[in-house]
Parts: C-alpha cells; structure tokens; sequence
C-alpha cells in the first residue's frame, strides 16, 4: 500500500517536473521574442529619426525653390563615353558670383540637370565616364576658379585609387584657389568582395580624417548613409533613378550649407563612417 502510495507520488512529482520545463522553456522562448521586437522597435526608431532628418532638409530644399528661376542646366555628361573633352565655359562663371563645379566619373551622369532641378544656384557638371581619380584631380587643377568656388568630387570607381592618391590629390586640391571642396564618399558595392569593400572603407576613412583636418575648406558627404542601391563593376556603374533624386536632393542640401557658410548644419559625417555591406558576394568579379 505505502509502496503504491510512493510510487504515485514519484509519478506527480516527475509531472511536476516536466510541467515546470515546460514554462520555463515557453519563458526563455517569450523572452527572446521580446528581445526580437525591441530590437525591431529600435530600428523603427531609427528609420523615424532618419525620416524626419530627411524631410527637414526636403522642406530647406523647398523653401529654396521659392528663389529666382535658376538657369538653365548646364551639364557635359552627355558627352560620349571615353571622352575626356571638356567645352570652354569660363563665360558661365561670373567671379563675382558662388559658382558650384562638379566633378564625376559615370557615377554622375546626369546630375548637372537633378542638381539644377533642386539647388537654387547654378551648377556645372563636368562628366568623364573613364577618368581615375587622378586625372580628375588634374582637370580640376587646370580649372579657372576663384575664393567663391564650391567643387563637388562624386567618384564611383574606386577601383586602382590608393590612399595616396587620396591624400596627395586632397593636398592638390586644397591648394588651389577655391572656397570649399566637398568630397562624396566613395560607393560599397554587392558586386565587390569583402576585401574590396575593405579597401573603400579605408579610402573613405582617409577622406573623412582630412576632411577633419580641413574642416575649414573640405566637407565629407557620406553618400553611404543614404543610398544603399549602387550595382557597380569595372565595366559600368549603375544608380536607380530614385536613388540618383535622393543623392542629388541631399547633395544640394549641402552645397545650399556651403554656400551660406553654415557648415555645422551639415548633414550626418561622424567619425563613424557606414558599415560595409554585409551580403557581398565573394565570386562576383572575375
């Protein structure tokens, strides 16, 4: 009888048992969900931040097309591609004016005429699809520019750029008689590796600690930050065309800042520069 009486016992308390692992597992399970969701929210949090930065600008913007009708845009990058000729446009620029030069591998093709569309100065943009970094650095040398000159570098290619052409191009740049220089980061890609994204980073990096040095006469613009659809290889750069508005609409947030000498009001460039995009494909370029 206490034999039975014990083993019933054993039997509930083993039931018992197994009934409290249970909740304890269906807990642990709850609270990793919870953690799930408050991450979530997290990043809501940050996409509303982003959002609302994002529309403060778009309305600066549009309180600057309330301006006089800018002229009409002016842009090379319907140039054939590999050409490096460049029409004399010195009578376009007008010293006593702020004149904005941008200067862009195939990544800027077609920007003279969306920057035109959303800054209410004039911009000229000088396209050169097949240009290394280097030689464009060379064409802003031999540029006629004065103390109110803003020149924008939007490089898409970084493929063969070191950091000492980064650096010694900067320093070549720096010297010449112009205003202000802003400097687009250089594009992580899906389409390159791990180490060549690597290698951008570091380029980027060097961009933004002289941008820090300089903080006087060069403006670092992490592109990174807000577009996330580059699709590059060494044959041809491709931006969606929303992705080109945003990348124009912001840039010309930018030049509007520079131009009104209110450089603390630029757009998001801490020394925490973008993360390297994490999905790349290792096999992509041959």
């Amino acid at each position: 009888m206490y034999d039975n009486d014990i083993e019933n016992l054993q039997k509930e308390l083993l039931s018992r048992e197994n009934t409290i692992k249970d909740i304890f597992c269906k807990y642990e399970s709850c609270q990793q969900m919870l953690s799930e969701r408050m991450q979530e929210a997290c990043e809501l949090v940050d996409l509303v931040k982003f959002n609302a930065e994002r529309y403060e600008s778009l309305t600066n913007n549009l309180t600057c097309s309330c301006a006089p009708t800018p002229s009409p845009p002016m842009s090379q990058c319907e140039i054939p591609s590999g050409s490096d000729f460049v029409p004399h446009r010195s009578e376009l620029l007008n010293p006593s004016q702020g004149n904005i030069l941008v200067y862009s591998d195939r990544l800027g093709s077609g920007f003279g005429s969306l920057l035109n569309n959303c800054c209410k100065h004039t911009i000229v943009s000088h396209c050169y699809h097949n240009l290394h970094f280097n030689e464009l650095v060379h064409k802003i040398k031999n540029t006629q520019m004065n103390e109110q000159t803003t020149v924008v570098l939007l490089i898409g290619n970084s493929h063969n750029v070191t950091k000492r052409d980064i650096v010694n191009g900067i320093e070549t740049l720096l010297k010449l008689k112009l205003g202000k220089l802003i400097l687009c980061a250089l594009p992580y890609s899906n389409t390159l590796n791990n180490h060549e994204n690597d290698l951008i980073f570091k380029l980027n990096n060097v961009m933004h600690l002289l941008s820090c040095r300089h903080s006087d006469r060069l403006l670092y613009f992490d592109t990174n930050n807000f577009v996330r659809d580059f699709i590059l290889n060494r044959e041809h750069m491709f931006l969606p065309m929303k992705s080109r508005r945003l990348l124009a609409t912001l840039l010309a947030f930018n030049i509007h800042t520079v131009i009104d000498d209110l450089t603390g009001i630029r757009l998001r460039d801490e020394s925490v520069l973008s993360r390297i995009p994490s999905n790349t494909d290792n096999n992509s370029l041959n």
